[in-house]
């Protein structure tokens, strides 16, 4: 492993471009509005933005994907963001992004520095490196996603960002949403576990048949996968009442934004 030295803050590793069957996508048939099924390459990473407006972040694999989103603290000595550079200017962005492992990491044990314009610094220190053809096994052409901290800074050449799905919304109870997703061929890696209730903040779901539960990556908010036997689903909530759906066998999205809206 090569390792360049970058003043006296962190050692900048050039990793391996290898990649493993994560990064491909899951291919499931898709519900469409019109309730007929076409065959489609569902993405692993997506968004939804539900009936109240948020957009929800859901990655339906455990690796292989990126967060991005901007945080800086009230004293902003703690931050993180992601930047988009084209090969002439960065742009800052946000939402999810499937990804392999990044070519180009500044990490180190301890913070690297509590001042955001010095890590933007280091950033662009680094890319005139890579433009410059100094940087091993990065080709200087290609556009990068930036994604950094007070810990480090990681830099990606393989990238994509999660689209925005439109979903069919099967049905609601105050602000949690259930959406239908056809049965796939193959669904993720999350391990799953067989219950007959679940929680999603103040909403108890029961089921009346066990159903298979995937605790999968969603924010802001929650929820999980599930995939069910035809089956009477029950909705209680303080807040809401209680409700009934029937759910026919196959895959469903349960989100619920973050709290706040209840």
């Amino acid at each position: 492993m090569k390792r360049i030295k970058y003043n006296i803050i962190a050692n900048v590793k050039v990793l391996s471009t290898v990649y493993d069957k994560a990064y491909n996508f899951v291919r499931l048939y898709f519900f469409s509005d019109s309730m007929s099924y076409q065959k489609y390459r569902f993405p692993r990473v997506f968004t939804v933005k539900t009936p109240d407006g948020t957009v929800e972040k859901v990655s339906i694999v455990e690796d292989g994907f990126l967060d991005c989103r901007k945080y800086v603290s009230n004293s902003g000595l703690t931050f993180e963001g992601c930047y988009e550079y084209d090969g002439n200017e960065f742009r800052e962005v946000r939402g999810i992004y499937k990804i392999r492992p990044p070519e180009l990491e500044i990490m180190s044990g301890a913070k690297i520095s509590r001042d955001l314009n010095h890590i933007k610094e280091i950033i662009e220190d680094v890319v005139k490196m890579i433009k410059g053809g100094l940087v091993d096994d990065i080709d200087p052409s290609k556009r990068l996603l930036v994604q950094y901290n007070n810990y480090g800074v990681m830099f990606y050449t393989h990238f994509s960002k999660g689209r925005l799905l439109s979903l069919p919304l099967i049905a609601s109870q105050g602000h949690l949403y259930i959406y239908k997703i056809a049965d796939p061929d193959t669904f993720g890696n999350y391990q799953y576990l067989e219950k007959s209730e679940e929680l999603v903040y103040n909403h108890k779901i029961i089921f009346e048949k066990p159903a298979k539960i995937q605790y999968i990556y969603i924010s802001p908010g929650g929820g999980f996968l599930i995939d069910v036997p035809d089956t009477m689903v029950k909705l209680e909530s303080s807040d809401h009442g209680d409700a009934s759906v029937n759910l026919p066998e196959g895959y469903y999205l349960f989100l619920h934004p973050r709290p706040g809206k209840d």
